[in-house]
């Protein structure tokens, strides 16, 4: 995930502007824009969405789609087959762990749960 945004940005260095600098967020989501085609993959998608950096953040809950919903779905099975390493979900069966895997993310997404301490 690292090399991947490291990629975006270091292929945009050259187009920041000095006059005009731009935080570390707006760089990724102007960069993001320009490669989304290229670039747009379930664990991408997954990696976007769980970004933690605010500008990111609300760029994912004004740009979030039903298709983006379905790859995060597709990367949660994926992660979560049989014998799970995870011991909190480890019996539950697949529409739990999704269940459980959207409750998270909307605490994260509001800041609230066990994201609630992360502000500020």
């Amino acid at each position: 995930m690292f090399c991947i945004f490291h990629w975006i940005i270091t292929c945009n260095i050259d187009s920041i502007d000095e006059e005009d600098p731009i935080s570390l967020g707006q760089a990724i989501q102007e960069s993001w824009t320009k490669r989304k085609s290229q670039l747009e993959h379930e664990y991408v998608v997954t990696g976007w969405a769980l970004f933690v950096l605010p500008e990111i953040q609300m760029n994912v809950a004004s740009e979030l789609t039903g298709e983006h919903h379905l790859m995060i779905e597709m990367v949660v099975e994926r992660l979560h087959v049989p014998h799970c390493p995870n011991d909190q979900v480890s019996g539950c069966d697949m529409t739990n762990i999704i269940d459980i895997f959207w409750r998270e993310f909307n605490y994260l997404q509001n800041m609230t749960g066990s994201y609630a301490v992360c502000r500020g």
